[in-house]
């Protein structure tokens, strides 16, 4: 361990990816000029660098991680020369985008998993999001910075290049986790219960249960932070729902037990940005808080956009008859549906800026391309990489025209 921190704290890039130091280099930027940041780990969460994060295990944690996928295991991190002894490691991941130690696995780190209070400025943990559904390695880069800018709660994006016991794993997407300090980051009021609608996942049988707003389906959520209630929040919205949905007065009484105005947001973003596997068409990848703030009403928070960017036909799916009981029953009441369509016109007109976000891509790329070129467990080639790139900047060019054919605006 000693050997492995003296060589941590060398400056020696000998181990970056990329055929010289050139070609690898990034501007430094000030924070003020990095949107969306605003505190001690500012630095961690921005497109115009990769860091470097060395992921330490013994024999024994790697046994573990193999025989049960869902174990946190202790481990030792470096994340540029910086070490955190004692860090919690586990593997992230159930269906489409799970890898095994063998391929490229995408890992969540818990700092204060065996250590009480350990920060890395600030933070609890980290999310390491392997794209490999993600060819162009920007969408959730992309897709947070629209959920940000639309004044919702949204995690911010970086990117790492990790190495696990010296061997590389590659390029990596870096997420900030929802957890009880991003809560405080993006909520005035960050005392409230948040649950983990992520649908649940029994690998062993390898079957698996979509969680949507149903009475039945309530207890079942995760509560990820915020006082423990015993899904009484939960199960009132749930109850609610299953007693006006289709009433005349459906979008007055559900407005006592949601934040309309931030759902209908994040619905207009989840739709401009193409999360087929968000909420409202897949009833996945969200979690739900009870803002205090807001009188203790639902919001709810969009999670994982690997599988953003994506036209519904190609799952066969279809915006016009969405899978998420709330935003189905939203769509048939006349007045909600109005609001919505309001709302993704505000959207279009206020807060999308096709120029910046084709900027944005553009050094995303310059940032990245010797990273992707040496990624050794990257599962796109290179003429795929390319395709996508071009579809998403394709999209950023086409989306606002094909809402407003949607919605008739």
């Amino acid at each position: 361990m000693i050997a492995w921190f003296l060589a941590c704290t060398s400056s020696t890039p000998a181990d970056d990816p990329g055929a010289d130091d050139t070609a690898l280099a990034w501007p430094e930027v000030p924070v003020e000029s990095v949107p969306g940041l605003s505190d001690e780990a500012d630095w961690i969460f921005t497109h115009r660098r990769v860091h470097d994060v060395d992921i330490r295990l013994s024999d024994q944690a790697i046994a573990s991680l193999w025989e049960d996928r869902s174990v946190h295991v202790e481990g030792d991190l470096a994340f540029d020369n910086e070490v955190i002894s004692s860090v919690g490691v586990r593997l992230k991941g159930r269906i489409g985008s799970f890898r095994e130690l063998s391929g490229k696995s995408s890992f969540k780190i818990d700092l204060n998993r065996f250590v009480a209070d350990q920060r890395f400025y600030g933070l609890e943990s980290l999310t390491l999001n392997n794209a490999v559904v993600d060819c162009s390695y920007s969408k959730e880069h992309l897709a947070y910075r629209v959920i940000r800018e639309a004044g919702l709660p949204g995690s911010r994006a970086g990117y790492a290049w990790v190495t696990v016991n010296d061997e590389p794993y590659g390029l990596y997407v870096l997420v900030e986790t929802q957890d009880d300090r991003f809560l405080t980051r993006t909520f005035e009021d960050p005392g409230g219960p948040l649950y983990d609608g992520k649908y649940l996942w029994d690998w062993r049988t390898e079957t698996y249960t979509l969680l949507d707003l149903e009475t039945d389906l309530a207890p079942l959520f995760q509560q990820e932070e915020g006082p423990d209630v015993e899904h009484a929040d939960l199960l009132g919205l749930t109850t609610t729902l299953d007693e006006v949905e289709g009433d005349s007065d459906f979008y007055e009484r559900m407005g006592e037990v949601v934040d309309w105005d931030r759902q209908h947001r994040a619905v207009a973003v989840d739709q401009w940005v193409g999360h087929l596997d968000g909420y409202s068409m897949n009833t996945n990848n969200y979690r739900v808080y009870f803002d205090p703030g807001a009188g203790g009403r639902a919001v709810i928070v969009p999670w994982d956009l690997d599988y953003g960017f994506l036209k519904a036909s190609w799952w066969g799916m279809n915006w016009r008859t969405p899978r998420g009981r709330l935003t189905e029953a939203c769509w048939d009441d006349e007045a909600c549906s109005e609001a919505q369509g309001v709302a993704v016109q505000w959207l279009l007109d206020e807060v999308i800026d096709e120029q910046a976000y084709e900027e944005m891509v553009e050094e995303i790329h310059e940032t990245i391309d010797a990273y992707v070129d040496e990624d050794p467990r990257r599962e796109c080639s290179t003429s795929e990489v390319r395709s996508t790139r071009a579809d998403l900047l394709d999209w950023i060019e086409e989306r606002d025209r094909n809402l407003e054919n949607f919605w008739d605006l």
